[in-house]
């Protein structure tokens, strides 16, 4: 079908349509109809099934918690992660505050709609890296357009200026130029780890950390492993100040397996590939550091499913052609 699926609904009329009921779509809208109007359905937050005003009448239909499709198949720590997002959800509310979520720029021009969220990635840039594991673990259906940093497409830089991956663009045309709101985008659809639901701590300490991160180490990574870019700076000096976060990490560590608790979260997942990045400058270096927490922390998410899947390697893309398409169902 030339133009997809919502391009159909959009243009053709509902008197001459041969489409029946609803289409899904990937955002909140959930279900839309002919005109591209939202449908009857909204979403499970538990198993991000589609119901109906039917179902909400069940017994088994808990808001946040369950539905009729997925009652009775959740662990109690996925409940407890359940409830206290539905939790979050209505404190905000109350507050007339909206909840921790992805942010799109007010400014943003809306790009052409899509069956599928677009993103542009590069395989190695943890900025990426990160995004694309996100987009993973929740299960986020998407196209996938791998860049050359050298020879970026005008598409990528038509939907945002600065340039960088990773970009997003959503069915609704809307953009996401930032890792972390992208992270964010998947988690809120779909969080079946409980990467928002940390077991220790609460999610404005993981943010604040990744703030810390994504400043402050990675201002010091950049130095000590790209040190032709900054003539003048000394690269083991920052290596040292860059140790001292590491140092930090590896403490946090000692005391469970993973940042907040005897599980993956946000942090660990949005951290580990910057301090890939750290390791591998200069590996040899790395592993005689008195870090065996961290170490071991680094080491089994490189050894993971959810690394390998997300670190598969696919040509360039090429303008006007269809990028991948990612259902992150392993390689």
């Amino acid at each position: 079908m030339e133009g997809g699926i919502l391009k159909y609904l959009e243009t053709v009329s509902e008197e001459e349509s041969l489409w029946e009921g609803e289409c899904f779509v990937f955002d909140e809208r959930v279900t839309v109809r002919h005109g591209l109007k939202p449908g009857h359905y909204e979403l499970c937050r538990a198993c991000r099934n589609p119901i109906s005003e039917a179902e909400k009448e069940s017994e088994f239909y808990v808001l946040g918690l369950s539905c009729p499709n997925c009652y009775g198949q959740k662990t109690e720590a996925q409940k407890r992660g359940l409830a206290e997002r539905q939790r979050q959800i209505e404190l905000a509310k109350a507050r007339n505050q909206p909840h921790m979520g992805a942010v799109y720029k007010k400014d943003q021009k809306l790009q052409p709609k899509n069956d599928f969220p677009i993103l542009y990635s590069f395989r190695r840039c943890p900025f990426a890296m990160r995004s694309r594991l996100a987009l993973a673990v929740s299960g986020q259906v998407c196209e996938l357009r791998e860049v050359v940093l050298r020879d970026k497409p005008q598409a990528m830089l038509d939907a945002s200026a600065k340039g960088t991956v990773p970009v997003l663009i959503d069915v609704g045309g809307q953009v996401l130029d930032e890792s972390l709101d992208i992270m964010l985008w998947a988690l809120e659809r779909n969080d079946p780890e409980g990467w928002l639901t940390p077991e220790q701590g609460t999610v404005d300490l993981m943010l604040a950390l990744i703030a810390e991160f994504d400043r402050d180490f990675k201002y010091h990574l950049d130095r000590y492993k790209y040190p032709d870019r900054y003539p003048g700076d000394d690269a083991e000096f920052h290596r040292t100040e860059g140790a001292r976060y590491l140092e930090r990490l590896n403490t946090q560590l000692s005391k469970t397996p993973y940042l907040f608790g005897h599980r993956a979260a946000l942090a660990d997942m949005a951290i580990a590939p910057f301090v890939r990045q750290f390791a591998i400058a200069d590996s040899e270096w790395f592993g005689t550091q008195p870090w065996p927490f961290l170490q071991t922390w680094l080491e089994t998410w490189l050894n993971s499913d959810l690394y390998d899947r997300i670190m598969q390697k696919y040509p360039q893309w090429i303008p006007r052609s269809a990028g991948v398409k990612m259902e992150w169902d392993g390689p």
